[in-house]
């Protein structure tokens, strides 16, 4: 065990140095992309992407099923079935992809020309970024076994260099653009579309190189797709909600309120999946060992897996959560200059719905490693469809874009209750405990890491000292507060142990 926590630690810290680069250089990148195509055009971008986007809960149901099978064959210490496994994904995306782009070719087409709002002296740059975007999404289909089986392998420092060296092509485009004497959405749509075939070709390279059990020629094992399929079915439904409470909200928005609140959508969507990335990275290198434990039927470790990583992901969202919420609007204008309207709510919200919903993050692995998510998908899903038609509902009556944003908090919060009843059936978990170790501790945490920041932050005027200020006392008081309310006895001593012992060498 303490070899594996090791691993967890390691793979983490790969994924960190990963995180804060790919953080550094994608808010210059958006800095650089918003200049040069302006807020028209980059709510163009956003809309048209977002639509493309919708065939995502594809492949998120596809790799959170990929990933669950190569895990715990890896788990079961099986080598035999991890070939068949890799090779009856590559089939079955194959065949998705097909799917994909005929769907895209003929009802998206559609949609993009009769439904989107989008000036008609734009629509053929729109087209441009349909066709490109369309071209991503599939390139990203087809690298879901071999980024799968990098992450179900733990080899965090190969995800960690080609993510660097995703967003270095980002920038370099970014970048480009400001040169380009072309129509610039055009150039960008392809820039992005070249980015990404270098980024899939980099994946299979290392796939090939360093796990060559996977280069085997499988034979057709119809048993193994249906049960592959079977699960996908499920994990898709389960994720058809987050993309509608995504993607086919920022539809919503469009129909309701225009372009320029699509672009402040937008810029708070790149600052939450930011400190996602950030936060992620704990949770990415968590949930393998949370499928291996369950394999192994090592129900205790299952057990504390979920309760740490629920409970130290929302420690390490909120550490970063607390002086961006509080110093929104001069993060923004330090960023971006000028922002559309609604920016700054929509940042803050967006942080805050966040910090809500991943306190299921490790629940949902757990229940998937099981394999049986039917009862679980058929209940949960259907909560999480809840935010759609409620925020359309409020936008009938007159409420402000803002809607989008307290349905999804509200849903959330209450599925994360819900999921705990079901953790008890499906795992045998005991629902007290989370109640204990996680939602009273955050509880504890969140409103004193929030307060004191905020109150000092209020008495001065705002400039690039408070900001800084804000960002020390914000980090030594969510420190602290994590320390003394977050953490139980034993996870105090074990700290203070590592920390003594790094001493000494």
């Amino acid at each position: 065990m303490s070899s594996q926590n090791s691993r967890i630690a390691k793979n983490t810290l790969y994924l960190y140095v990963r995180t804060l680069l790919i953080m550094a250089v994608s808010l210059y990148t958006s800095r650089v992309v918003l200049q040069a195509l302006g807020f028209e055009d980059f709510g163009i971008y956003y809309t048209v992407a977002g639509a493309v986007a919708m065939f995502g809960m594809l492949t998120n149901a596809l790799s959170t099923s990929i990933s669950r099978f190569i895990t715990f064959e890896l788990g079961k210490a099986n080598d035999g079935r991890l070939a068949q496994v890799f090779s009856s994904s590559l089939r079955i995306l194959l065949i998705v992809s097909l799917c994909v782009v005929l769907l895209g070719e003929t009802v998206g087409l559609w949609a993009l020309n009769h439904w989107i709002h989008i000036p008609p002296e734009r629509l053929a740059a729109a087209g441009w970024v349909w066709q490109s975007t369309l071209f991503v999404f599939v390139l990203g289909l087809l690298s879901v076994p071999y980024n799968a089986t990098i992450i179900a392998h733990e080899h965090m420092n190969a995800f960690a260099a080609i993510s660097v060296l995703e967003v270095m092509l980002k920038l370099a485009s970014a970048l480009l653009l400001q040169l380009v004497l072309m129509d610039k959405l055009t150039v960008y749509a392809l820039f992005t579309a070249g980015v990404a075939l270098v980024v899939r070709l980099s994946y299979g390279a290392y796939c090939h190189r360093y796990f060559p059990e996977y280069r085997l020629h499988v034979a057709h094992d119809g048993t193994q797709m249906r049960a592959m399929l079977s699960f996908t079915g499920y994990s898709f439904f389960n994720h058809v909600p987050y993309i509608l409470n995504t993607q086919a909200m920022t539809l919503l928005i469009n129909q309701f309120f225009g372009g320029s609140v699509i672009s402040a959508r937008g810029i708070a969507h790149q600052v939450e999946a930011a400190v996602i990335q950030l936060v992620s990275n704990f949770t990415t290198a968590v949930r393998p060992q949370i499928t291996k434990s369950y394999a192994a039927g090592d129900h205790d470790r299952l057990c504390m897996l979920v309760c740490m990583g629920s409970k130290y992901g929302f420690f390490l969202m909120l550490f970063f959560s607390v002086p961006l919420i509080i110093e929104a609007p001069y993060v923004l204008q330090l960023w971006l200059g000028d922002v559309p309207p609604l920016t700054v709510a929509f940042m803050r919200l967006s942080l805050v719905s966040y910090l809500v919903s991943m306190l299921g993050e490790t629940g949902y692995t757990a229940c998937q490693a099981t394999g049986d998510i039917r009862r679980y998908t058929l209940i949960i899903t259907t909560m999480a469809f809840f935010p759609l038609p409620l925020t359309w509902l409020a936008f009938r009556l007159g409420g402000s874009p803002c809607y989008s944003y307290y349905t999804y908090i509200l849903t959330y919060g209450t599925i994360n209750v819900v999921r705990l009843v079901l953790m008890k059936q499906m795992l045998h978990f005991p629902p007290m405990i989370f109640v204990r170790r996680v939602f009273l501790r955050v509880g504890l945490v969140a409103v004193p890491a929030f307060l004191l920041p905020y109150l000092l932050s209020a008495m001065m005027v705002p400039s690039f000292f408070r900001f800084l200020f804000t960002i020390l006392v914000s980090t030594l008081n969510t420190v602290l507060w994590t320390g003394l309310l977050g953490m139980r006895t034993d996870e105090r001593q074990y700290i203070f142990t590592v920390i003594k012992h790094k001493c000494k060498c």
